[in-house]
């Protein structure tokens, strides 16, 4: 058998089961050991039930008895298409293996649980594990979770029977980086199990990624980026480009560039640009393109091949930039510097501009005159005037130069020393320049002027030298600015006592009985304006005060209600003769006490409402009070009035202005309460600002902080409550006495403290209101501040000493 199966190719192998010295199970062992796959048929004359499954158990195809030999047939045709059936599985499971090992894709199968069954060798490489690190694990285990839910209505869609192609997700590697991965899938019923290819397309994806930003890179920058073939059409436009011609991408794709050409383009530049492509060179200039609409436009123009890494055509990029204003800008710079020439001739002032991107110099004639040089001896760049300068100037002159250049300013004006270049003489020279930048806001060029300004310099020196003698001069300058201090503070009494007496006496002859409605509209204008006077008066002086720096804020407690209210209740009858609404909207949460400085808030809000009524003539007006923030309160004054236009939003807050000349005329005013009102906000710490519709309303908004106060119970008063007639005298009797200098004032403040019912004392200075406390004991004492002989401070001096003197007597208050 040995012998035989060595010398030939056999189909098949029938055998005995008992022969000498041999037997079927040899036969299947000596088959076996040849490591060929021919099937054996075992026939015996007497085999036993247990001894066949042992054959068929060691390898046998069939097996039969000798009195059956009408099965040979069918036994040889069932084990030799056994055997080729097992041939074929073999070569199959040999491919297979081949294929599970070799292939650069990975192949798996997941059973019906979403398991992994088999994986092939690629999974090392695609994901970092072994075939047997996988087997068994859950396959949504290893997808990136932001990927889990739609790869699985993928999976769930393939083993409904709907095989997929080419989806997408990402897996994570085993050492936590991810890698994109396309899968081809389809369940398998025999099987019943999923089978799946995997390509790894991460640097696919990466390349798509790099190609797609590039391309939004080129779609997004400001210039115009075109690409042409070698023949020059266009083949790519990105959206700046269309931007700038007007063209549309579909009417540019397929078109010759020179679509942008049009009459006055320079033939020249035009030849120029050809012969670069044609040569497969790069080309940098100016040229004048059209747009769509047949406007013209300047284009700074960038071109460059394209060289093909596989031997391709050339392909050609374009890069433009609209530079018209840029030129307009040079062409009216260059007449201006023309004009300039000619006016600078007469007052012998050199001319100077300096090329920042070539760092050439151009001097005049007058320039090298007043630096004592020539053309042949200049230096060619800007050391030209580093040399000439002396060396003390030079470091501030440099600080200047880079200020210009990179800190946006516009122009600059300085003073240097130079020696000149023939007779090395000393001179001042004054110097003045402008830059010129591009749209980009990159500098191009700076031009100015120089001129010899010694002489002024010289006079200069000898004012001082005369000055320095002058000190009674200088004493007197300043005993003029005490006298202004003094001034503002002899003004502010001198017009206030008379205003003072205008006001009281209009009020009191308002409350005349039986006064004729002529006589009491006559008393109402009088009150007004003096009103309006008192508030003129205030701000000049606010204003003198802030520009002095000498107002001072205080702190004390404060109802905030009670000041919003009162500064409403100033304008009430106002607000009624315009039939406006005034309303006063308070959030529940804000304290009922505050602490801060009240007068200046009420001034501010009065301003602030008065302005508001002042240019209002329809609707409302809402004073409100919110609070932002811990320590942070916010008042507000909204109208319905005519608005501030935008551009005037600031401006208003200016000292001395108001949003158009014709609003003085219209509304009157100093222009100042605005200004006041925001100076006082920032002394507060706070901010005023203001937010408007133009022709519809106008909100300005008060931020200030203040402590709030814990509220204690307090008893009020019932002076606060009672009404002031002869009655009050009786109830909270005092002996007063008053200390005016004025006649008009004194007899106003007596009227007034008789309607109460007292019999008040009168003193015309502070001496006699001293001799007159000694004698009289009063309880209480109106003190005027300005007298003459003794004033109002030094008078409660000597009154609070006398009351020291004597502790158990009566103090005044």
């Amino acid at each position: 058998m040995q012998k035989a199966l060595a010398e030939n190719e056999w189909n098949i192998v029938i055998t005995d089961y008992v022969m000498p010295q041999f037997d079927a199970p040899a036969a299947i062992q000596i088959l076996k050991d040849s490591e060929r796959d021919i099937p054996i048929v075992v026939v015996s004359g007497t085999i036993g039930e247990d001894i066949a499954i042992e054959t068929l158990k060691m390898g046998a195809d069939d097996y039969l008895l000798k009195g059956n030999l009408i099965r040979l047939v069918p036994a040889v045709e069932r084990s030799l298409e056994a055997a080729s059936a097992r041939r074929d599985k073999k070569a199959l499971k040999h491919m297979k293996s081949l294929i599970m090992s070799n292939s650069l894709d990975m192949i798996c199968t997941v059973n019906e649980f979403g398991k992994f069954t088999e994986v092939s060798a690629a999974c090392h490489i695609m994901l970092g594990y072994r075939p047997a690190e996988l087997l068994g694990e859950p396959f949504i285990n290893f997808v990136y979770p932001a990927d889990v839910e739609d790869t699985q209505d993928v999976a769930e869609a393939v083993m409904q029977g709907r095989p997929t192609k080419d989806f997408e997700n990402r897996y994570v590697r085993k050492d936590g980086t991810l890698v994109s991965i396309m899968w081809s899938a389809f369940w398998s019923k025999e099987d019943n199990m999923l089978i799946a290819v995997a390509r790894d397309i991460t640097e696919r994806k990466r390349n798509e990624e790099a190609l797609l930003l590039r391309e939004r890179a080129l779609g997004e920058v400001s210039q115009g980026v075109l690409i042409c073939d070698e023949n020059r059409l266009i083949i790519y436009a990105n959206s700046s480009f269309t931007s700038i011609t007007g063209y549309t991408e579909a009417e540019l794709l397929g078109v010759s560039c020179a679509i942008l050409q049009g009459a006055d383009t320079d033939p020249g530049t035009i030849s120029k640009i050809r012969a670069a492509i044609r040569e497969g060179k790069p080309f940098e200039g100016e040229i004048l393109n059209y747009r769509k609409d047949g406007r013209a436009f300047w284009n700074d123009l960038s071109i460059a091949p394209i060289h093909s890494q596989v031997g391709g055509p050339i392909r050609f990029i374009g890069i433009q930039r609209d530079v018209t204003e840029r030129k307009r800008a040079e062409q009216d710079l260059n007449f201006a510097l023309e004009r300039l020439q000619l006016a600078v001739k007469a007052g012998r002032v050199g001319t100077w501009e300096f090329n920042l991107l070539t760092g050439k110099v151009d001097w005049d004639d007058q320039m090298l005159a007043l630096y004592g040089k020539t053309a042949e001896n200049i230096e060619p760049g800007p050391e030209r005037w580093a040399n000439a300068m002396h060396p003390e100037d030079r470091a501030f002159m440099e600080v200047i130069y880079q200020e210009v250049l990179h800190e946006g300013k516009e122009s600059f004006e300085t003073e240097f020393r130079i020696s000149r270049g023939d007779d090395g003489r000393q001179c001042y020279i004054r110097a003045m320049g402008i830059i010129l930048r591009d749209k980009s806001g990159s500098s191009l060029r700076m031009i100015g002027i120089n001129w010899d300004v010694t002489e002024e310099r010289q006079r200069e020196e000898k004012l001082s030298e005369a000055l320095a003698n002058e000190k009674e001069l200088s004493e007197k300058a300043r005993v003029g600015e005490r006298a202004k201090n003094e001034f503002l503070a002899v003004m502010s009494h001198e017009v206030r006592t008379p205003l003072n007496g205008i006001l009281g006496f209009s009020q009191l002859l308002a409350e005349t009985p039986d006064l004729s409605q002529e006589s009491r509209e006559h008393v109402e204008t009088i009150t007004s304006s003096g009103q309006a006077l008192l508030h003129i008066l205030d701000d000049v002086l606010d204003f003198s005060r802030l520009s002095a720096e000498r107002l001072q804020i205080e702190s004390v407690r404060f109802a905030p209600r009670e000041v919003m209210d009162d500064v409403c209740a100033l304008f009430i009858c106002q607000v009624n003769e315009k039939d406006l609404n005034l309303a006063v909207v308070i959030e529940e949460d804000i304290p009922s006490y505050l602490q801060g400085d009240a007068g200046r808030l009420r001034q501010i809000l009065i301003n602030l409402v008065g302005n508001a009524l002042k240019f209002t003539e329809h609707g409302s007006i809402t004073l409100s009070l919110r609070t932002e923030n811990e320590g942070r309160f916010i008042f507000s004054v909204k109208d319905t009035g005519v608005g501030v236009a935008p551009d005037q939003a600031d401006r208003i807050f200016e000292p001395f202005t108001q949003a158009d000349s014709s609003i003085s005329r219209k509304y009157g005013g100093t222009g100042l309460g605005l200004s006041i009102s925001r100076r006082l906000a920032e002394l507060m710490d706070g901010t005023l600002e203001l937010e408007s519709q133009y022709g519809k309303s106008s909100n300005f908004i008060l931020t200030l902080p203040f402590e709030t106060v814990i509220e204690t119970s307090n008893v009020i008063s019932e002076v606060m409550s009672r009404t002031f007639d002869t009655g009050f005298a009786i109830l909270y009797p005092l002996h007063i006495l008053v200390v005016e200098d004025d006649k008009v004032n004194l007899k106003l403040a007596l009227s007034l403290i008789r309607r109460l019912g007292y019999d008040p004392i009168a003193t015309k200075n502070g001496r006699e209101a001293v001799d007159t406390h000694k004698r009289e004991h009063p309880d209480c004492v109106l003190m005027d501040l300005q007298m003459p002989e003794m004033d109002g401070i030094v008078a409660t001096e000597q009154i609070r000493a006398l009351e020291k003197e004597h502790p158990g007597g009566k103090q005044s208050f």
